[in-house]
């Protein structure tokens, strides 16, 4: 670009500026002009508008009897601008102070009218609340008084007692069992969908089912139903169907759920810290963000779940199933997966610090920038396992450990294991040849 050309838009911006100087300057000249023209009918002392005079003609009787013709001229001044301003002045002064205490006093009753409002329906939404709350207790307590008569009444304890421990049950028997669990099952699924925004009602169905034995002894399936934000912390839910279950964000820390169906479950940001989990099956669980620190899930299935974005810190999960599970950004640092199958998982950005891999089935599995320093990797299988920029620093191995071929991609190699991989040479063993050569090239010498 020319210099030229770069100078034009700010000459024309100058140019622009100057013909609004100009003018601003022109109506500045021409108000001026017409003020000082106008001024006799503005300013006071002027002749203003109306102005005249006035000839009056008298006789005078002076002292000694004589008169004498006297004329007299009487002027008139006209009514400047003050003079009018001055004249209307109060009215208006008036007028405006009774519009701004109008208008005061309409916001000050629109105020008035808006808190009486806001009162009005805190009052009813308490109302309403309080209302629902008595409906609620009463509806929760017409469930457990059924609940309750209906496993009374129809014996329905004792029969399952009876079925688990003879298999030759009557069939009459057996088929009031089910239908007396199917009725159970029904009703609690209803009452849940009920009371689907109170966590305290939800919480007090499922204590009121664990307490009364109906999920231990009639294994009453709770597939689908909606327990999120309940709070069942050390709730003995062994072997129970949660299947497709939703616990988003339930508080389930302490609890038993050995051997429970969870398959498809919703457990996003759910509390399961020092759960026993041992044997439990989550097949395509979402458990993202959820917190399973220090929980034990011995033996589990977790095929296919997702547990990005969760915590496993020192969780124990020996011999347990993960394949193809994502775990992406997941903090597993000091957990035992000894044992455990991870081959398809995906492990990207992943906290593996000081953890248990040992004999642990990686192949396959993405560990891009994983941290893995100072993890026990004694035969563990990574075939084909994906290392790029994964940290590898003070880990354990062996010579049963297999490695991918991309371990020249991973960093903080250690030493020993670039040399067991052939990467480098050994040092000591390039000195103790050069000693050897020596050695051999003084006899020779000889």
């Amino acid at each position: 670009m020319k210099q030229s050309d770069a100078k034009l838009p700010k000459q024309q911006a100058t140019a622009k500026q100057r013909k609004k100087v100009v003018f601003a300057a022109s109506v500045f000249l021409l108000f001026c002009l017409m003020v000082w023209l106008g001024r006799p009918w503005i300013w006071p002392g002027g002749t203003g508008i109306g102005a005249g005079t006035t000839k009056i003609e008298a006789t005078e009787t002076d002292s000694e009897g004589y008169d004498s013709d006297i004329d007299l001229t009487l002027y008139q001044s006209g009514k400047t601008l003050w003079d009018w301003l001055s004249l209307l002045g109060v009215p208006l002064s008036l007028l405006g102070l009774s519009l701004l205490f109008q208008r005061s006093q309409s916001r000050r009753n629109e105020k008035i009218d808006w808190i009486q409002r806001q009162r009005d329906e805190a009052i009813a939404q308490l109302q309403r609340e309080r209302d629902e709350a008595i409906t609620g207790e009463e509806v929760l307590q017409v469930y457990f008084d059924r609940i309750s008569a209906l496993l009374v009444d129809k014996n329905l304890l004792a029969l399952a007692g009876k079925s688990t421990a003879s298999p030759s049950h009557p069939p009459n028997e057996l088929e009031l069992l089910a239908v007396g669990t199917n009725v159970i099952r029904a009703r609690t699924l209803a009452i849940l969908r009920r009371f689907k925004e109170s966590e305290l009602r939800k919480t007090h169905v499922v204590k009121f089912l664990i307490e009364s034995e109906v999920i231990a002894q009639l294994k009453l399936s709770l597939n689908g139903a909606d327990l999120s934000n309940a709070q069942l912390s050390k709730a003995e839910l062994g072997g129970a169907d949660l299947s497709q279950a939703n616990l988003r964000e339930t508080t389930l820390s302490e609890a038993t759920l050995s051997k429970a169906n969870l398959n498809g479950a919703e457990l996003s940001q759910a509390n399961l810290s020092h759960a026993n989990l041992t044997k439990a099956t989550l097949k395509s669980a979402t458990l993202g963000g959820a917190n399973l620190s220090h929980s034990n899930l011995t033996k589990a299935d977790l095929e296919g779940a997702f547990l990005a974005n969760s915590n496993l810190q020192k969780a124990t999960l020996k011999e347990s199933l993960l394949a193809r599970t994502n775990l992406d950004t997941a903090d597993i640092s000091r957990a035992d997966l000894s044992h455990s199958d991870l081959s398809l998982a995906s492990l990207k950005s992943a906290n593996l610090h000081a953890a248990k891999l040992i004999k642990c089935k990686l192949a396959f599995a993405e560990l891009n920038a994983a941290d893995l320093s100072e993890a026990d990797l004694t035969g563990a299988d990574l075939r084909n396992a994906q290392l790029l920029s994964t940290n590898l620093n003070n880990i354990v191995f062996d010579e049963s450990t297999r490695w991918p071929q991309s371990i020249a991609a991973a960093e903080n190699l250690p030493t020993d294991l670039k040399i067991a991989l052939g990467l480098i040479s050994d040092p000591s063993a390039e000195s103790d040849k050069d000693k050897d050569k020596d050695k051999e090239d003084y006899r020779i010498g000889d």
